[in-house]
């Protein structure tokens, strides 16, 4: 590869409070269950592929929500989806930010950008005794599932590719 690329060099990561004071003013209206706070902002605006990291570590990611709201209901996720309806706001669904494949990435548009994080959206609902299926909120992480099967004395197959991270949305849990 040397012979083909040359030297190499290491490049110096952009900095955070760089990308903190390009984050431009928040186009949403207030509403109580979302946050405008720019690092929270920049931490949902994007995912884990190629592109996304290079675009952390050269400063080159340019698009962030206008607010990020961290439901912890379904009524809460409810009402921002009529308000998001209402105001005309686009909404990317963020489950555990291990996206590879784009969809967290903020749309060039003039209408306002809300991430929706589901992480604090994360119980168990409930284990059948019968046949051992247990239903979990959209934003339990792999780990959450796991001490929560173990602790009625299941176990899981789940695939650990990206489970630590991953929310629901991600993977599939296998009970036997």
């Amino acid at each position: 590869m040397y012979d083909t690329l040359g030297q190499g060099h290491r490049r110096e990561d952009y900095p955070l409070q760089e990308f903190l004071k390009r984050i431009p003013q928040s186009r949403l209206p207030r509403h109580p269950l979302i946050s405008i706070d720019p690092k929270l902002r920049l931490d949902h605006a994007h995912g884990q592929s190629l592109p996304d990291w290079i675009g952390l570590r050269w400063g080159t990611l340019n698009r962030f929500p206008d607010g990020v709201a961290q439901p912890t209901t379904v009524e809460d996720i409810r009402e921002l989806l009529d308000w998001a309806r209402r105001w005309d706001v686009i909404v990317i669904p963020y489950g555990g930010g291990t996206s590879v494949v784009g969809h967290l990435k903020v749309p060039m548009t003039d209408r306002p950008v809300l991430s929706v994080s589901l992480e604090r959206y994360n119980r168990m609902i409930d284990i059948e005794p019968e046949s051992r299926l247990a239903t979990f909120e959209a934003g339990i992480r792999g780990p959450q599932i796991e001490h929560n099967l173990n602790a009625r004395v299941l176990t899981d197959a789940i695939n650990y590719y990206c489970a630590f991270a991953s929310s629901t949305g991600n993977f599939k849990a296998i009970i036997y």
